[in-house]
């Protein structure tokens, strides 16, 4: 019980942090970086919410994995997507201001979300009888 409550801690921060960079997204300039990096995360909450709702034991394998995808994604989101949009598409005036307005949920909070899923995972691995 201790696990589902962790979990739907860590998805609802997370949740109400994309909800935030979404208002932040609408109400500035549109630009490429903030479009496929909320897209991105709206697919990591979905997978969130997939493992908070689902905690069963025979479904542990199911949520390390979900857990590592999360990781994965997250990590590429917070640090590697914006050198790689810069690029290919070559103008990043907006999205250093859409960077700057988010920096703390992107470089900080965000990350520090995903070491905790990361953590998880692997206490959740080595308790699992196999």
């Amino acid at each position: 019980m201790r696990l589902k409550k962790i979990y739907m801690l860590l998805t609802s921060i997370f949740s109400l942090l994309t909800i935030y960079e979404v208002i932040i997204y609408i109400l500035g300039k549109s630009n490429y970086f903030g479009l496929f990096y909320l897209i991105l995360n709206l697919f990591i909450v979905f997978l969130m919410f997939m493992v908070s709702v689902n905690i069963k034991k025979g479904n542990t394998m199911i949520r390390i994995s979900k857990n590592a995808i999360i990781v994965v994604l997250g990590i590429f989101c917070s640090f590697v997507l914006k050198l790689i949009l810069s690029k290919v598409f070559g103008y990043v005036d907006e999205s250093n201001a859409y960077i700057s307005n988010i920096f703390i949920s992107l470089k900080v909070v965000k990350p520090i979300i995903y070491l905790m899923l990361g953590i998880l995972s692997y206490l959740e691995y080595k308790n699992m009888k196999i």
